[in-house]
């Protein structure tokens, strides 16, 4: 069993490791909450100590964030600090549901309720034939006192189901702290959403700008050598065992490129386009430590964190954002 995952809801298809609770038609926002297993409260508890004579002495704002359903704590936080309940977060959606324009995908809760997210689907459009991407919005929020809540735009790009959180530009996650203004700045983000799809449209013209940039066999390998790979300063440091791992890491990364990416069949080598997807796939899927969980990897570890560097050198390399911001 995953680590990380707790519950979930999922439509027509499930994930991490087929856990969760799998549906066929897209159910409302409370039916998901329900299905899902994530009907449950958190509230901020006092924190005492012991004095040398016994008597109890609260700790000055400083609080436990408890769940109420098992009185697990979830994390620490300060009188300031604002829960955003399970509950608020299905109610937020609710208009979008209602709009027609967003279905409940997928939800659920990660380390025993620490962490909880909400995929919403919208809409569906081709790069090229048979390449095709789904819209997506993703909410997450946490009970553990560390995390703001994200609301973001992505997109899955259906033939090798990668996640799509890059090439956004000025429409990048919403980051939502947990201050008394929580509610109002959370109403005022869901207005960016009800009105359609133009964050969709944005990067659908990121990567069609992408398809038209070569990028040649010795861009792919320098690329490689340079994020996946030690400088020769840092090989120095390394044993005999140590360069001989950094060059088969290298060695691997260029083999699954230039030969065993999905959507080889679909989308010429040279660009970067092509690239991109190929280096995001195996940051997602393959470049995942046996210890570390899959969906985890690729909403907020690792996995993220190397293919926002791999667009930025793609970019780079372009010598122009692919991105045209709005005049």
């Amino acid at each position: 069993m995953s680590a990380e995952f707790e519950s979930g809801m999922f439509v027509k298809k499930g994930a991490w490791h087929q856990q969760g609770v799998v549906v066929e038609t897209a159910p409302s926002p409370a039916k998901a909450m329900e299905l899902a297993q994530m009907d449950w409260m958190v509230e901020k508890r006092e924190l005492t100590y012991q004095a040398n004579d016994g008597s109890p002495i609260h700790c000055d704002n400083l609080y436990a964030i408890v769940r109420d359903i098992d009185n697990r704590c979830l994390g620490y936080c300060s009188n300031q600090y604002e829960v955003w309940q399970n509950w608020q977060a299905f109610e937020w959606t609710q208009p979008l549901f209602e709009s027609g324009l967003w279905d409940m995908e997928t939800c659920g809760s990660l380390k025993k309720g620490e962490i909880c997210w909400i995929l919403m689907k919208q809409g569906e459009g081709e790069i090229l034939p048979g390449d095709k991407l789904k819209q997506y919005l993703l909410m997450t929020w946490s009970h553990n006192g560390k995390m703001p809540n994200l609301i973001q735009p992505t997109s899955i790009r259906v033939v090798c189901n990668n996640t799509l959180l890059q090439a956004m530009g000025e429409c990048k996650a919403a980051r939502v702290c947990h201050k008394r203004s929580l509610p109002m700045t959370m109403e005022q983000v869901k207005g960016l959403f009800l009105s359609t799809g133009e964050q969709f449209k944005r990067q659908m013209e990121v990567f069609k700008r992408m398809l038209g940039t070569e990028v040649t066999d010795g861009d792919i390998e320098d690329l490689i050598e340079d994020l996946y790979g030690h400088t020769e300063e840092e090989r120095k440091g390394l044993s005999h065992r140590g360069q001989a791992a950094d060059e088969n890491r290298v060695e691997r990364v260029k083999r699954f490129v230039f030969d065993k990416a999905s959507g080889r069949d679909l989308v010429p080598r040279n660009n970067a386009y092509y690239v991109f997807n190929a280096l995001e796939e195996l940051n997602e899927h393959y470049l995942v430590p046996k210890t570390t969980d899959t969906g985890w990897n690729i909403l907020f570890g690792t996995g993220k964190k190397k293919t926002d560097e791999v667009y930025a050198a793609l970019e780079s390399r372009a010598g122009r954002p692919f991105l045209q911001k709005a005049v």
